[in-house]
């Protein structure tokens, strides 16, 4: 009986497995799929986002739910991808972390006048919410809270696939290393967080959507994710602060990575 038990549960792990890879290939392909029916890139673009997002985060729960009623897993998917826990505690702690760069490009660079309110409501708020909960919540945190993975082969299989999807940004070769360090380290960031702060998705969402938010509405002279001197000296500063408060936050309680680091467990 504790052997067919054992094999029951290796099978759920593997079949949890198999859905989590395969729900990563059908939500990183939606908008590959949605340009199959005709009509769609002539839909207005902000019809046409809203579409794409909307797809993308009810597939994100979709997959969890599968996820985890095969691997038996006793937990709703709201709990499992972090969006139960304490909204205004994650966005208060998130704005604290980027105020560097609220108030470096407040100062040196201005605002800028041609935002538009596609800047913000697409890119600064439903693209962060979107790949928070689908690479940070769904994959890393699936991959070790459930799959039981070490925190760095996790966050650096995933973080390499978020990386590459940013390669689109730059236009030569060392730009293109510079796009991808940054936006590989930058999800290694957003994932430690969002496991260290107990799972608050609204945490590692706040800090990405503060962070393209300044990005748009400050008069900021960069095309990419790489960004120029300016940018970088304040994002950096931004960064350094939320590991640092990051760190305080852990030595009062319990790393949740203790132990879990590189091994399975």
């Amino acid at each position: 009986m504790e052997k067919t038990g054992s094999s029951n549960s290796a099978l759920r792990i593997i079949l949890s497995a198999g859905i989590l890879v395969g729900g990563f290939f059908l939500i990183s392909n939606v908008r590959e799929i949605l340009r199959w029916f005709e009509g769609y890139q002539d839909l207005p673009d902000g019809f046409r986002y809203s579409l794409f997002y909307s797809i993308q985060i009810a597939l994100c729960l979709i997959v969890g739910f599968i996820f985890l009623k095969v691997g038996d897993f006793k937990q709703s998917v709201w709990n499992a991808l972090g969006l139960d826990t304490p909204v205004m505690k994650g966005l208060g702690w998130a704005f604290v972390f980027t105020l560097p760069m609220f108030l470096g490009y407040w100062i040196v660079c201005g605002i800028n006048k041609e935002v538009t309110t596609e800047d913000v409501v697409f890119w600064s708020i439903v693209s962060p919410f979107a790949e928070e909960l689908f690479y940070r919540a769904l994959l890393i945190g699936f991959m070790f809270r459930f799959l039981r993975m070490g925190f760095l082969p996790a966050a650096l299989i995933v973080s390499i696939i978020f990386g590459l999807g940013h390669l689109s940004q730059a236009n030569e070769l060392m730009e293109s290393i510079g796009v991808f360090g940054l936006t590989l380290f930058g999800s290694l960031l957003f994932g430690w967080i969002y496991l260290e702060w107990k799972n608050n998705l609204w945490i590692a969402f706040g800090m990405h959507l503060f962070m393209n938010l300044y990005w748009n509405i400050f008069d900021i002279e960069a095309s990419n994710a790489l960004g120029g001197w300016a940018a970088n000296i304040f994002r950096f500063a931004t960064i350094a602060l939320a590991i640092a408060l990051t760190i305080r936050h852990i030595s009062k309680g319990k790393s949740q990575l203790s132990g879990r680091w590189l091994k399975f467990g």
